[in-house]
């Protein structure tokens, strides 16, 4: 539908509602008034959209479809990688990817261990009484039945 349908539309529901209210005059009175409320907005609204097409009129030039624009950051790229196959590419991009996770996870596990080690390094307390998490490796008090720093359950 298009605007000026939908303004048409407001303008003959206000029109009815307001002849049928009309008939029935002393049940109805509140409809005469929304009634008349939905033909004065049709009516803004026609009004309204007729004098915003007037003073600013679309420009068809505006409208710009970006799938026609070429991208040069596209082109470039698609230049460099115009050697290899397709396939090849994305199989080189799921490899990198791959690559990149091992290497994560095993820089975290190295994380882990070191600082393991440190825990274990650090003086002793002196609340210690030498047991030591078996979980993270912290030091914890003889007397704990759970490890405070990591929760895990002490032996």
């Amino acid at each position: 539908m298009t605007k000026a349908m939908n303004e048409w539309i407001f303008i003959i529901i206000g029109l009815v509602v307001v002849a049928i209210s009309i008939y029935f005059y002393n049940t109805l009175k509140i409809f005469i008034v929304l009634g008349g409320f939905m033909c004065v907005y049709g009516l803004g609204k026609m009004s309204y959209n007729q004098m915003k097409d007037k003073m600013f009129p679309k420009d068809e030039e505006e409208a710009v479809d970006l799938n026609k624009v070429p991208n040069p950051y596209v082109q470039s790229q698609q230049s460099q990688q115009s050697q290899l196959p397709q396939q090849q590419v994305q199989h080189q991009r799921a490899q990198h990817v791959v690559q990149h996770r091992v290497q994560s996870a095993q820089h975290q596990q190295v994380q882990k261990q070191q600082q393991v080690q440190q825990y274990r390094q650090q003086p002793v307390q002196s609340q210690h009484s030498g047991k030591y998490c078996h979980s993270c490796g912290k030091p914890v008090h003889h007397q704990h039945k759970f490890c405070v720093s990591c929760g895990a359950r002490l032996m």
